[in-house]
């Protein structure tokens, strides 16, 4: 027990080692050229903040480390999402001291606590965030960012208390009770995150961190039924990215093949099998359309399409054929020669990430090798 607590610790501390998104550069100078004074600078700081308004809505996003239970660490070995911090400010690549000026306003306060935040400085970026919620006290946001350092001191009470504190004043804020739910998650509050997610899910159903672990939780609980409900639905959504990919490993280890990994070329695209199965409807058209559209993005040697029904050679080839006619009526003149088509009347063999082998009564192999002019490997 003691050395998978030892592991637990090693893992998270990598987890929460691992780089933040390089954000953009030059913008402690930027900040501290537009702080108030002159006409000129409060028209360039105007300017300036209505560039980066967008960068603002992004809310910042504590990892969400290995909860304090050895079952998560066993059951997904890794395999958790990991949602940094996600910083704006720039790590002052210049060299510069990173320090308050005097008559900064509330916002070029929470950019300096950014800046220090991203420059590993956590407890100079909590006295800024405090700062710009002194002079704004009903600007959420200052307070969500004190959550944010404390998270980055490795006080994750002070954290849980600053979201609760932002809730209590905002309870629509939706950034604050994502963040207080990653906080409970990895304090092995199961239960209460959970139903945090479910909250967050209920005003934005396709929230992407809330999907992905709310999924996690509902594993946590021994819901499988409902665990692969949740990763189905967020692949309906989201099917690009490392949290894609580990939400398809998860669902496979359910014994659950709904979706499927294909490889084209160098470029691997996760596919709802049940839909390509399906004779016609708009959600089996997004599915061809998809396939289509990624299979002329790049040259290919010929498309391989493979059905397999047990006992149903003649269904399988129906499906195999109806397949080919769908994705040629999506791809100009030249890429219809290269589409090729199989059916057998027995299951498929597949491996699974355990290296042993499942029987799909009823599967679909695509794939593809790649053309003479690519020369590295592309995941979508």
């Amino acid at each position: 027990m003691r050395d998978k607590l030892d592991a637990q610790a090693r893992l998270e501390q990598k987890l929460r080692r691992l780089p933040d998104r390089q954000p953009p550069a030059g913008l402690q100078r930027r900040i501290m050229a537009s702080l108030p004074g002159a006409d000129q600078r409060r028209t360039r700081l105007s300017r300036f903040l209505k560039w980066i308004s967008a960068l603002l809505q992004e809310r910042p996003r504590p990892l969400v480390a290995a909860v304090s239970m050895a079952c998560l660490l066993a059951a997904f070995s890794g395999g958790m999402l990991v949602d940094r911090l996600m910083q704006v400010s720039s790590p002052n690549p210049a060299g510069q001291p990173l320090t308050a000026q005097k008559n900064m306003n509330a916002e070029a306060n929470f950019f300096l606590g950014r800046s220090l935040l991203t420059a590993d400085q956590p407890e100079q970026a909590l006295v800024a965030f405090r700062k710009a919620e002194q002079l704004e006290p009903d600007n959420p946001k200052y307070i969500l960012w004190q959550g944010a350092a404390y998270y980055a001191l490795g006080n994750t009470d002070k954290e849980r208390q600053r979201y609760q504190q932002v809730l209590l004043k905002r309870p629509d804020f939706q950034p604050a009770r994502l963040n207080l739910a990653n906080n409970l998650l990895q304090g092995g509050r199961v239960d209460q995150a959970g139903q945090l997610y479910e909250q967050i899910l209920d005003r934005d159903p396709t929230e992407k961190t809330a999907m992905y672990n709310r999924a996690l939780v509902l594993h946590l609980q021994g819901k499988t039924k409902a665990e692969a409900e949740a990763w189905k639905k967020y692949l309906r959504y989201y099917r690009t990215g490392t949290s894609a990919y580990r939400a398809l490993q998860h669902l496979h280890e359910l014994g659950d093949y709904s979706y499927r990994k294909y490889q084209l070329g160098y470029r691997t695209l996760i596919l709802n099998q049940d839909l390509l199965f399906k004779s016609s409807g708009v959600d089996r058209d997004r599915e061809i359309n998809f396939l289509a559209r990624q299979y002329i993005r790049q040259p290919l040697s010929e498309l391989n399409i493979v059905v397999f029904i047990q006992n149903d050679i003649l269904q399988a080839k129906r499906i195999a054929r109806a397949l080919r006619t769908a994705i040629l009526h999506k791809v100009p003149e030249k890429y219809k020669k290269k589409i090729r088509v199989s059916w057998f009347g027995e299951p498929e063999l597949l491996a699974t990430a355990n290296q042993a082998e499942t029987q799909l009564s009823e599967g679909i192999l695509i794939f593809s090798q790649p053309g003479s002019t690519q020369h590295k490997e592309e995941r979508i």
